[in-house]
């Protein structure tokens, strides 16, 4: 869990912040405070940054260290420190995370970037019944049991491969596609007893030479027909739309696989047409009272993710989960 934050910025709007005092209005330090992060600030010359980050080793597991100093970044990172950059786009700085604005980040933020860096699965949804979190590789053998079932065997082809591809495959998905698109399929939980009883998520999929943001569902056998299907694509699709802003989702079916076209039609999914492999293509709008998307934002939203990274990671782990 994060505990401190420490900040080695040295723009001139920043020192005035902390010279002023950090203001109770605003929003991304009120952030850390309610959340009892601490805050330290480093403000003295680079001789004595290695004795400073020192007397914070035993904390380092749980700890930021932020700069915009590359000199410094170096350091920390060879003392073992996870590092972020702040970067106003004219020096690349050499860390895995940087931002540019601290109106655009917040105590999440950071928490998910400690998450990446120690490879611990970030929390993404929790509802009535459910905890919907990013799965680990020990989550895998579970994962496997499920696919081996013989009502989800019969669509889905992961059930028919040999654990250790399975399992090769799907660290290779957690490793890359997680930190890349900041989301993908997740593991369903129990949030009784935490155990694992299917997965549901979001991927970039191009269907008919188009670009779509698709839902990918599995339950369990033993846990289908008690509403937890529904609780589990409902959520989905409102963080799809509260996070993203993807107000269009497709689902693609097998045409034999009636429980899950009743349950995407439970959702709200309309059947749109049949695909050029022959399964079927439904589609999900996102709407409310008082905002509508335009055809033509949804299409620009989708083709935003694919259009925003200048090299993609290999999605061939992808597999189509439904």
């Amino acid at each position: 869990m994060l505990s401190t934050i420490i900040f080695d910025i040295h723009i001139k709007d920043f020192s005035q912040i902390i010279q002023q005092g950090i203001p109770k209005n605003n929003r991304f330090f009120q952030s850390l405070e309610n959340n009892r992060i601490h805050l330290e600030i480093f403000c003295e010359n680079s001789q004595s940054l290695t004795t400073y980050l020192n007397t914070f080793s035993l904390q380092k597991e749980n700890l930021l260290f932020v700069s915009d100093c590359t000199n410094h970044l170096l350091t920390a990172k060879t003392l073992g420190f996870f590092c972020v950059g702040y970067d106003d786009g004219s020096t690349f700085l050499p860390v895995d995370y940087c931002f540019q604005d601290f109106s655009s980040v917040d105590t999440s933020y950071f928490t998910k970037i400690l998450c990446r860096y120690k490879k611990e699965p970030l929390s993404i949804i929790t509802t009535r019944h459910l905890q919907i979190r990013e799965l680990s590789p020990k989550d895998l053998p579970s994962l496997y049991a499920i696919y081996q079932e013989p009502e989800i065997r019969t669509f889905l082809p992961e059930g028919k491969t040999n654990y250790g591809i399975f399992y090769q495959k799907r660290c290779s998905y957690i490793e890359k596609i997680y930190p890349f698109y900041d989301f993908g399929m997740w593991g369903i939980f129990l949030k009784e007893n935490q155990s694992l009883i299917g997965e549901c998520g979001l991927q970039p999929l191009s269907i008919d030479n188009k670009d779509e943001i698709a839902i990918g569902y599995v339950l369990s056998s033993k846990f289908q027909k008690q509403g937890l299907g529904r609780e589990m694509v409902r959520a989905t699709l409102r963080y799809a739309y509260r996070e993203f802003d993807f107000s269009r989702i497709v689902a693609q079916i097998h045409p034999d696989n009636f429980p899950s076209i009743a349950l995407a039609n439970s959702c709200g999914f309309h059947y749109e047409k049949t695909c050029q492999d022959s399964t079927l293509l439904f589609s999900y709008e996102h709407a409310t009272q008082t905002e509508l998307q335009s055809p033509k934002k949804t299409a620009d939203i989708t083709k935003k993710v694919y259009d925003s990274y200048q090299k993609k990671p290999d999605t061939s782990v992808y597999g189509k989960r439904y």
